[in-house]
């Protein structure tokens, strides 16, 4: 199941504007303008799914109170590839 999706359609003039819904269809975001490009559409939306993930919030009501993104943790096992290489050098150094 999706959580939301973006939309890209064209308006009344003809220009490509993104829409995000969420899960039920009710509309979160909306380009504020139309772009006469796909292209400039899709690198409109593409800067907001990558600002989105990385943003502060900064709660005014709220004496100095500043709401840092959630980070995912990266798995730290070493790849296939590198493993066997660092066996390796460390035999070398014994």
């Amino acid at each position: 199941m999706s959580i939301g999706r973006f939309l890209i359609s064209r308006d009344a003039t003809g220009a490509f504007r993104w829409v995000l819904r969420d899960a039920a269809g009710g509309t979160v975001s909306e380009s504020t303008e139309g772009f006469i490009e796909h292209r400039a559409c899709l690198a409109s939306l593409d800067r907001l799914r990558k600002l989105a993930a990385k943003a502060e919030v900064i709660d005014l009501t709220q004496p100095a109170k500043v709401i840092k993104p959630t980070k995912t943790k990266k798995s730290k096992a070493p790849s296939a590839k590198r493993a066997p290489a660092k066996a390796a050098k460390k035999k070398g150094k014994r």
